[in-house]
């Protein structure tokens, strides 16, 4: 109990620090992608799981309070 109080505020800061992380990733990734009308057709032909590729950071999120 004791260590869920002490590490909580570093697990909440943590997984604010990933969220932004993925929002920050998606606006680059979709810029990126989005710049060239070739790039969008060619994910949507070959490779459509790359729209998400920012979420890949998604295992980084801690579990913020410990059930123990």
């Amino acid at each position: 109990m004791a260590e869920n109080i002490f590490l909580f505020p570093f697990r909440l800061l943590w997984n604010i620090i990933v969220t932004g992380l993925i929002i920050t990733g998606f606006v680059l990734w979709f810029g990126f992608i989005f710049g060239s009308v070739i790039g969008v057709i060619l994910i949507l032909i070959f490779a459509p799981e790359l729209f998400l590729l920012p979420l890949l950071l998604m295992p980084m999120y801690t579990k913020i309070w410990d059930e123990e």
